[in-house]
């Protein structure tokens, strides 16, 4: 198993293996920027690792999809982070699980009281390849804090079980 935490602490990735599948999972704290750099240095260390299937998860501390993943404020993001986010979505044939799974839903996943506004900024992206071990990925309400969490049920084996006897 290969890992790597970088030196400020907004990420770490490692490779495993789960019934025989091999996986690198990835989590990150971006910086509230618009800033190229974070996400450039994310996925140069990204190459380093070996698995058939990317799950990257976290706060990317920017919104995607103005027209879906905000309401309220002025619609605006961090546009020059958002294209390496892109480039590596399309090289790595990854998709937000989220969005693909409930394509209709107005979740968010941050939100401010005054003046009110909502956005989502926590994804989980996945191997397009992956999406069908993928069963679920939802935002769920949180308790005395500003972010919901973010969730992703995975199944790992490809028989379903049974009632038993």
């Amino acid at each position: 198993m290969r890992t790597y935490i970088d030196a400020s602490g907004r990420y770490m990735l490692c490779d495993l293996k789960a019934n025989g599948k091999n996986l690198t999972l990835a989590n990150i704290y971006a910086l509230n920027e618009d800033d190229t750099a974070f996400f450039k240095c994310l996925f140069d260390h990204l190459q380093d690792f070996q698995g058939d299937e990317i799950i990257i998860g976290g706060d990317f501390n920017l919104v995607l999809d103005v027209e879906k993943d905000m309401k309220g404020g002025l619609a605006k993001t961090h546009r020059n982070a958002q294209k390496p986010i892109y480039e590596i979505c399309e090289n790595l044939d990854l998709v937000d699980a989220c969005r693909v799974l409930n394509p209709d839903a107005r979740k968010y996943t941050w939100r401010q009281p005054r003046p009110e506004i909502h956005c989502t900024l926590d994804f989980f992206f996945v191997s397009q390849s992956f999406l069908g071990n993928t069963n679920t990925a939802d935002i769920l309400p949180a308790f005395k804090t500003d972010h919901s969490m973010i969730t992703l049920n995975i199944t790992l084996h490809s028989n379903p079980r049974g009632p038993g006897f």
